[in-house]
């Protein structure tokens, strides 16, 4: 959101869900909108940073292209889409 036209300032809004960690406690909860959620929320699985991360490389790709990458025309079958990719990642 930007507080003001011709602004640089960008705000990040809406942290309606978030909440602290603590180290070593595990949270699996099924929140958010579902074309920005990562695979491991709709699994039931433990959340991590990694979990921010995919939702805001979800952000980053409709920013750029326009489209959303995994929006289906229900909540099932964009949950599907999210899941139904095998998806490998080199580490550097």
């Amino acid at each position: 959101m930007l507080k003001r036209r011709g602004d640089s300032q960008v705000k990040l809004i809406d942290f309606g869900l978030s909440r602290l960690i603590p180290p070593g406690h595990t949270v699996k909860d099924m929140v958010g909108t579902p074309e920005f959620v990562a695979p491991e929320v709709v699994n039931y699985e433990a959340l991590s940073p990694a979990t921010d991360m995919w939702a805001l490389g979800v952000v980053t790709y409709i920013l750029l292209s326009g489209g959303s990458p995994f929006l289906g025309d229900t909540r099932d079958e964009t949950f599907c889409n999210i899941t139904g990719v095998n998806y490998h990642f080199t580490d550097r």
